[in-house]
């Protein structure tokens, strides 16, 4: 389910605030749509559900007093031209002036669509491609939500000092396509009803995780996918990382199936994602997450930077390449949609202190720092990789 992109190097989040030329990342607007068709009813795979649907671009004209309007997002959605032909904008103003043209929701939902979500996929070199999960279509998730990572981080340590090898073990996750729009935004969460219980579930055979890779069925899929001749059959899967408390059943439970439930979601991240244009391969796959030979040996510039592997601050601790982007955040003084955590990060990497400011100030301290050193951190500059 991909937005449209066609090779090529996928630019970080919020590398620049500009939507002409650069390349959207991927996964973002069909995935957007399937999960607003799941929410209408007939284009579902069930009776549109309760609760609200999130993350939603709120103050943009799709909600009055945060009561959502889901059906004019979709059409507004239905009405993003394919990306191809966006590229052909020379700047912002040429395709904001076009947008306006079809609808005065348009720039702004795209804007948000692109440059809201941390996620960065990278797609991966054929020849570092995993061949046995028979897509071409490969991709490394290059971004996580920095307080999660941290988390996880601090579960795979823990599990490392007890004697569990690296603290980490890889399984497949499969999901209905109407479930990455917020798993691509906000990771994966604990399904309330699983078959073990609430957790976050994988499994080692990809096989199984396959048949959980429900298609978009009807109108749920993003018409204007340049990537799909099949837009109505787009489904994905991610290969996730697990920490290895398996000895503690309280934490990771297991059935004699092979099925894997973590108990706290903090203790999954999704690494790699693999998108199958004309629906899922079917169970002939043949692939075990504990015998799959997973890329980690690529060189560096292969994918991109690689907040997989995270970076150490001066005082050691684990920090995501979150700081470059506050970086690029601060170029354009958008400083205000960025969390306070994530500031905290971006001055903890710079040994900036930050105990007790409100966020008015940890913003002006930033945009102070950055206009002193307006260069981006490099890998040098963030310290070698610790994961």
């Amino acid at each position: 389910a991909l937005s449209g992109s066609q090779g090529g190097t996928l630019p970080p989040p919020m590398q620049n605030t500009h939507l002409a030329r650069p390349m959207p990342r991927p996964g973002l607007t069909a995935v957007l749509r399937a999960q607003l068709a799941s929410r209408m009813p007939g284009l579902g795979p069930s009776e549109p559900v309760e609760e609200a649907f999130e993350p939603f671009p709120y103050n943009l004209g799709f909600d009055q007093e945060r009561k959502q309007d889901v059906p004019l997002l979709m059409d507004t959605v239905d009405m993003i031209p394919p990306i191809a032909n966006l590229q052909a904008f020379e700047d912002d103003s040429a395709l904001k002036q076009h947008l306006d043209g079809i609808s005065v929701l348009l720039f702004p939902l795209l804007k948000w669509v692109l440059c809201s979500s941390r996620c960065y996929l990278s797609p991966i070199p054929e020849k570092h491609q995993m061949s046995e999960l028979q897509t071409r279509y490969q991709f490394k998730v290059l971004a996580a939500n920095p307080e999660h990572e941290r988390k996880f981080q601090d579960w795979r340590g823990d599990a490392a000092r007890a004697g569990r090898g690296t603290g980490s073990y890889f399984g497949f996750h499969g999901s209905p396509i109407a479930n990455w729009h917020s798993v691509m935004r906000t990771g994966l969460r604990c399904s309330p009803n699983g078959m073990l219980g609430p957790g976050v579930y994988a499994h080692q055979e990809a096989a199984y995780s396959i048949n959980y890779m429900e298609c978009g069925t009807g109108q749920r899929a993003w018409a204007n996918s340049s990537l799909s001749p099949h837009p109505k059959k787009m489904s994905m899967m991610s290969l996730v990382e697990i920490a290895d408390h398996r000895h503690d059943k309280t934490k990771i439970k297991m059935d004699a199936t092979g099925i894997h439930a973590a108990t706290e979601y903090t203790m999954v991240v999704t690494r790699y994602l693999f998108f199958y244009p004309q629906g899922p391969p079917g169970k002939n796959v043949r692939c075990t997450a504990s015998k799959l030979r997973i890329p980690e040996d690529m060189p560096e510039d292969a994918c991109g930077a690689d907040p997989g592997s995270v970076p150490t601050s001066l005082d050691g601790r684990p920090v995501p390449h979150l700081v470059s982007w506050i970086a690029m955040y601060a170029k354009a003084d958008q400083l205000k949609s960025v969390r306070c955590t994530e500031l905290k990060i971006y001055m903890d990497h710079y040994d900036l202190p930050h105990a007790g400011k409100k966020k008015a100030e940890l913003i002006r301290a930033v945009l102070a720092h950055y206009r002193r050193s307006p260069t981006p951190p490099t890998a040098a500059d963030r310290g070698p990789p610790t994961a």
